[in-house]
């Protein structure tokens, strides 16, 4: 998604960094998560589709899929290394990981809020704001 928005200078200082390969943006991210042992992101869909898939995801932000068994929420470095040690050492298990996913989304969605962000600035917009604040309030009490 930010493809452009930065300059060239920044992947300059990225590329001499030790052990970082810059991977272009035409790369297939399937393929990629399928070959790793896990992925490392400050937040963002890479780091879900690896969870999905059965991969560990380093996660350093506030993400959404946080939740997910294959998630690892980190604070620093330190936690970083010593979380890929751990399961380096000790595989995730995936022989049940479609029962794991289907849980996950399940779960996504029970505790998701029926509404359309983008119809909101529309003249069509049809979202019952009456009930996302009601669910709100709801949500706000567990």
């Amino acid at each position: 998604m930010s493809v452009g928005t930065r300059p060239k200078s920044f992947y300059d200082k990225i590329k001499k960094l030790p052990n970082v390969v810059l991977i272009g943006p035409q790369e297939n991210p399937e393929k990629l998560i399928k070959k790793s042992q896990g992925v490392i992101v400050l937040n963002g869909t890479m780091g879900m589709e690896a969870a999905l898939s059965g991969k560990p995801a380093y996660v350093f932000g506030n993400v959404y899929y946080s939740c997910h068994p294959f998630c690892r929420k980190l604070n620093n470095f330190d936690e970083l290394r010593d979380r890929i040690m751990e399961d380096l050492a000790n595989k995730p298990d995936i022989s049940k990981l479609e029962n794991i996913n289907n849980r996950f989304v399940a779960s996504y969605l029970r505790n998701t809020i029926a509404g359309n962000m983008l119809s909101a600035s529309s003249l069509e917009d049809k979202n019952n704001y009456v009930q996302i604040i009601n669910n709100l309030r709801i949500f706000s009490r567990t």
